[in-house]
């Protein structure tokens, strides 16, 4: 149970820097350091998720309910922050 938390805390950190470096794309070209590395970290914290979340599932033999809701909570989570943050790159790219 503590991993999964763990993992949680890190998916929900990735999901707040894809929120913040989505506000930093508005800005003009010569803060666009920050923005690169609200990017890097969005991506960071949700690989650190996923890598837990994977260590997790290898060493789990039983799953209880709590435990299933907070598996999937967080897969939601990694899948959203990495498509939300990818889509934004494209956008801000293709200048929309």
């Amino acid at each position: 149970m503590k991993s999964i938390v763990i993992s949680l805390f890190f998916a929900i950190l990735g999901m707040i820097f894809s929120i913040l470096f989505q506000f930093m794309a508005y800005w003009g070209s010569n803060t666009m350091i920050w923005y690169w590395i609200g990017v890097v970290m969005a991506y960071l914290f949700t690989t650190i998720s996923l890598i837990t979340l994977l260590l997790l599932y290898r060493g789990t033999k039983q799953y209880t309910a709590s435990l299933k809701f907070l598996i999937l909570l967080n897969i939601a989570i990694i899948l959203g922050t990495i498509f939300w943050t990818t889509f934004i790159i494209i956008a801000w790219k293709s200048g929309i």
